[in-house]
């Protein structure tokens, strides 16, 4: 199976003027809610033009951040890109807006039917330090079953 990357640096314009934590969660609830465009217009949504139904997996840690965003599309589960939009800063100004000793290191954010639940995970509960597939893995059996998985990059659809 082929996995985001994890390389990519925390942009050096989050370790200032962060926003707090309410708006932080209202910024990242109301991209969730409408998708992670890039301008007000929304020329570019993660989830397209409905994010309903849309299952966003993140693991973070200091100085990096993975996350991953699929969809039911019927008897399958596409992985959608979110390179280009603001889901990356708006996670990690969620998490740095947390006091240290209440950041994730793995959230679980499902959109099904206009509500939303959230669940994380903390460091003292799983290790991703350590780059394993596992937990993800386990995250999209449990919300999807298994139907096969399709990335984009491959088109191929399948988990192994």
């Amino acid at each position: 199976m082929i996995f985001p990357r994890r390389d990519r640096p925390v942009s050096q314009r989050t370790s200032h003027a962060l926003p707090s934590r309410v708006r932080a969660r209202a910024c990242l609830a109301r991209q969730a809610q409408h998708g992670a465009g890039r301008d007000r217009a929304g020329t570019r949504h993660v989830a397209g033009e409905s994010a309903n139904g849309a299952f966003l997996y993140v693991e973070v840690g200091m100085g990096w951040i993975t996350p991953s965003v699929f969809k039911a599309d019927g008897k399958v589960v596409r992985y959608v890109e979110s390179e280009g939009s603001d889901l990356e800063l708006l996670l990690l100004s969620a998490w740095f807006a947390e006091p240290a000793s209440r950041r994730w290191s793995i959230m679980e954010y499902d959109l099904k039917n206009g509500a939303f639940s959230v669940a994380f995970q903390y460091p003292d509960e799983v290790d991703v330090e350590a780059m394993h597939p596992y937990y993800r893995e386990k995250a999209l059996l449990s919300r999807f079953g298994d139907r096969p998985l399709v990335f984009p990059q491959s088109g191929q659809a399948g988990r192994s």
